[in-house]
This record gives C-alpha cells, sequence and structure tokens, in this order.
C-alpha cells in the first residue's frame, strides 16, 4: 500500500477531508493542518495549491486510528500488532523502476518550482522538509542507514540537513575523514508502513527498510538513484539526490521544532544534482509540533518498553504516550505492592530520553483517556508518598530547560504515582460511570455531535 491508497483507504473510511479553495503552501496549508489536528482529528488534502500542480496531504498519521488501517488492524491491537510485526525482518527487493523514477530532472534545477515544500510557523526561516526521509550510505562499511531530520531549503538546488542522530552523523564523519562528498537521498512520500518504520528505535547496523517489510509482510521495493550510489523506496513520491560537501557548515533557522519552541544551527550542506518523482505526485506534509509527531513517536516509544517492564513487573498492562504533552507517558497496572510503581516509575524515566514525566495507575483506569488520568491523580495521589524526583537522566536537546554538560543534555524527571494504596477500600476510589449499554445507546446520537 503506498501513499496514493492509503490516501484512498482513508477518504472510504471517511477519515480524509477534501480542500478544493487555493491555498498557499506558505502559512496557510500549516494553520488549516494544525486546526484540522486540534478538532476533527481528521486527515487533509489541499487539492489547489498556489503555484503548483501538486496536491498536499497532511495529519495523514496524526491519529492512532490511522495507524491501526495503515497495519490492517483494530485499534484495539496496535500496540500488540506493531510489536508482533517489528520483531520480523523481511530484506527489500531491488528492481530496476518504479512510480518515483517516471520524471527526472537533472537540468536548471530549481526544487521549490518542482516541490511545494512548507513554510509552517510565523518566524521560521523559510520552507523545510519536515517529513523526508534521509538515506546514505555509509563510506567506510557500505552499510545503509536513516532518518527524519528537518532540511532548509536554501535556494535554487541547495539543502541543509539537521544531522543530530545516528547513524547519518557517523556516515558523513567518516566522509569528512576520507574528505569525500557524503551522497543522500531526501525522499518525500513514502507508504505509511515504511515511514513508521523510519522512526522506529533500533540499533546501530538495522536495516530500517527491512523493518519496514516486517510490518508489511513483503518486501520493500527499492530501485537506485540516477546520479548518486543509493537506492530508495521505488514507490515514493519525490527523490532529491544530492552530495553533502565536507567540511562545510552554514547557519539554519530558527525553526519551529517537534517541541514547540525555534531552533537555529550550524549545520551541513548539500547540492541538490537530480529530482525524481512519479508523473502525478502528492506532497506528504508533517506539522511539527502536531498529533503526527505525538503519535509517531509514542507508538515507538510504547512497543519499545512494554517488553521490558512487563519482564520486570509482570502487572504492566499497557504503555500510553500523552496526545497533549509527547513528554508523559502513562503506565496502567496491577500493582502487586504500594512501592512497586515507583519502581516501574524509576525504569521508565531513566530508559527513555525523551519522557520528562510519567505517570502510573490502576487497572480501572484508561491510560488514553485524559479524563481518567486526570481523575486518577487528582483522587489517589499524594505528593508526600507518590512524587518521586529524579535528577541528572538523559534528555532531549530540544528541551530548553535541560542543561547541557560533558556527558550530554540531562535533566531531572518526575514520576506520579496515581495508584490507590492497596489497604484502602476499592469502592472509595471508584470513578462514576454511564454503563456500557447506555454508552452503545448514546454513541446512535454521535452524527448530531460532529462539527
Amino acid at each position: 500500500m503506498d501513499l496514493n491508497e492509503f490516501i484512498t483507504k482513508l477518504d472510504k473510511a471517511g477519515d480524509l477531508v477534501r480542500i478544493r479553495q487555493p491555498l498557499s503552501s506558505r502559512y496557510d496549508i500549516s494553520a488549516v493542518l494544525e486546526l484540522a489536528d486540534k478538532t476533527t482529528g481528521q486527515a487533509v488534502v489541499f487539492e489547489r495549491v498556489r503555484g503548483y500542480g501538486t496536491p498536499i496531504a497532511g495529519n495523514l498519521l496524526s491519529r492512532r486510528r490511522r495507524l491501526a488501517l495503515a497495519l490492517g488492524v483494530k485499534e484495539r491491537d496496535l500496540l500488540k500488532e506493531y510489536s508482533k510485526r517489528a520483531k520480523r525482518r523481511i530484506k527489500p527487493r531491488t528492481v530496476s523502476e518504479g512510480p518515483v523514477t517516471q520524471r527526472i530532472v537533472t537540468r536548471n534545477l530549481d526544487i521549490l518550482k518542482v516541490v511545494p515544500a512548507l513554510t509552517h510557523r510565523e518566524r521560521d526561516a523559510g520552507p523545510y522538509f519536515t517529513s523526508a526521509v534521509t538515506i546514505a550510505k555509509d563510506p567506510e562499511s557500505g552499510a545503509t542507514g536513516m532518518g527524519i531530520y528537518r532540511i532548509q531549503i536554501r535556494g535554487r538546488n541547495k539543502v541543509s540537513l539537521n544531522f543530530q542522530n545516528p547513524p547519518l552523523t557517523h556516515f558523513l564523519r567518516n566522509a569528512e575523514t576520507l574528505r569525500r562528498e557524503l551522497e543522500v537521498a531526501v525522499v518525500v512520500g513514502i507508504d505509511p508502513l515504511s515511514f513508521i518504520a523510519s522512526v522506529f528505535p533500533s540499533p546501530p547496523g538495522t536495516d530500517r527498510f527491512e523493518i519496514a517489510g516486517g510490518l508489511r509482510g513483503k518486501p520493500v521495493e527499492l530501485v537506485g538513484c540516477k546520479t548518486i550510489d543509493v537506492k530508495v523506496p521505488a514507490h515514493a513520491e519525490f527523490v532529491l539526490e544530492g552530495k553533502v560537501l565536507p567540511g562545510v557548515r552554514v547557519s539554519e533557522g530558527p525553526f519551529g521544532e517537534s517541541w514547540g519552541t525555534y531552533r537555529s544551527g550550524s549545520n551541513p550542506i548539500a547540492k541538490v544534482i537530480a529530482i525524481m518523482s512519479r508523473e502525478r505526485p502528492i506532497y506528504h506534509a508533517l506539522l511539527p509540533f502536531s498529533g503526527e509527531e505525538t503519535t509517531l513517536m509514542g507508538l515507538s516509544l510504547e512497543a519499545a518498553l512494554i517488553g521490558s517492564l512487563r519482564a520486570a513487573h509482570p502487572g504492566v498492562i499497557s504503555v500510553a504516550s500523552d496526545r497533549f504533552n509527547r513528554s508523559n507517558l502513562i503506565v496502567q497496572m496491577k500493582k502487586r505492592s504500594d512501592d512497586e510503581p515507583c519502581e516501574v516509575l524509576r525504569r521508565v524515566l531513566s530508559a527513555a530520553h525523551i519522557v520528562k514525566t510519567a505517570v502510573v495507575v490502576d487497572d480501572d483506569i484508561d491510560p488514553e483517556d485524559p479524563y481518567s488520568v486526570g481523575f486518577a491523580i487528582s483522587t489517589r495521589f499524594q505528593p508526600n508518598r507518590g512524587a518521586l524526583v529524579l535528577d541528572g537522566l538523559s534528555a532531549t536537546s530540544l528541551d530548553p530547560s535541560a542543561t547541557v554538560g560533558k556527558t550530554g543534555t540531562v535533566t531531572s524527571k518526575l514520576g506520579i504515582d496515581a495508584t490507590r494504596p492497596l489497604s484502602a477500600p476499592k469502592r472509595e476510589f471508584e470513578m462514576v460511570r454511564i454503563s456500557e449499554e447506555l454508552k452503545a445507546k448514546a454513541k446512535t446520537f454521535e452524527r448530531y455531535l460532529k462539527r
């Protein structure tokens, strides 16, 4: 299922809205994406983009129900099925051509005449690629690596790349040691499961196309680029082929990043030498600091943590990311002792650098319902016995309140035990509810309540 097929599937499911009014790629489309994300949650296709013949699709994976649709499972089975499939490895298959090779531009390149990249926030320095998967080969080992990095478009045929994490940081270092250019492919509009795999936490040397194959249940088809020695998904929408100039750094930003603040940097620059695309491509837009980023990061984090947590604490039922606070994690469990939630909190806060706060709730609390979690904190949490503060733990570099030291970025973290004491009567802590029968009856009126 490529990107176009996924969009068709969303359309049939009634989870996509099409906007036919002409809108600008500078601010307009981002504003509508943010509105949709904070209201109906639907995916959006902008059919008429000013200055372009290419439509733009956004908010594609901003809700877990759409991740489940991509995997072909019910939403309640999403984490279990995702965790199971992510352990499989199916090697990619090389093909001679694919839809992405239908159009190739190598002369008179002008990126923004071909690709409708968005300018997202009011202080952004210009248009950025935010959903692009950058693929490169290690010049020493020949290993392939990929990642999603912010990429600023700088004029007709140049981009700056915010390489912050391995393996591409290592690849660039190796290339610069050899005084060679690093060949990179910037891929926009890959199939949803390959996109999910591109952010899956994995050890060094892991081929994420093999993870994508496991999620898909069949190999990802790859095709060779035309001007560089890199293979890319044959069913992508756009591919920019380029070479990173060794030893060159340029000032970049500001850019409204994932954590909601503006960031700048000194980043390597690449010269784009070819653009491949479909005959009629669609541009995948990803709005930074949105539900789509939170949903993608949350699922990968939950899958990475759930196994080790259950091994040490069999009473752990589920792990859920807070959709409104991406640095918060909620753990649902049936505790064996009153001390166990703090042990779980210590483990979670130490294991995940992007988690700054965590909450443990009982098995009668839905960790994905913010009202239930809020109820648990307001009625079962006592700070003098249930608060856990840990200092000097690894943090994301995007948190401006964190401290940068010799060992990296560190922060203090907060854990909240919002479970009832085992010795206390359950009825005193019971949350008011409406019966499942009456919920089902009320659901028949849902069509009257939609915007």
